[in-house]
């Protein structure tokens, strides 16, 4: 998983708020951002943030990890469901086609299966 994610296109609505574009080399996902200052080119941390979501064990999480793949599939205006796999359980990083995502502290390890209701960046410094 790389350091950083490209933006590939940024659309503003309203003055704080964008839908901001990010390509991890794998796939793209849209990203809701409030006051960021993102441009197309930029690069960014791999590490975005969701308002609401849910991980579980997934139901192949006894198969070893070459016979599972990540999908992170959109669902419309932020929404994703996918599966992954856990990277670090005390911060809930889950890792799924080139994308770290953090859910916040799991017991679960492994790979899971998640939903999000907003996939979010948060702003740069």
């Amino acid at each position: 998983m790389q350091a950083q994610l490209l933006v590939r296109q940024v659309e503003w609505f309203g003055e704080e708020s964008a839908t901001v574009t990010l390509d991890s080399g794998e796939a793209t996902v849209e990203v809701f951002s409030h006051l960021g200052s993102y441009r197309q080119g930029d690069k960014v941390d791999n590490l975005l943030q969701i308002l609401d979501g849910e991980l579980v064990a997934a139901a192949l999480a006894d198969w070893p990890d070459d016979d599972a793949a990540d999908e992170l599939q959109n669902m419309g205006s932020y929404r994703y469901r996918g599966t992954g796999r856990v990277v670090d359980s005390e911060r809930g990083l889950v890792a799924v086609q080139g994308f770290c995502i953090e859910f916040g502290q799991t017991y679960l390890t492994g790979r899971v299966e998640f939903t999000i209701d907003r996939l979010d960046l948060y702003p740069n410094d």
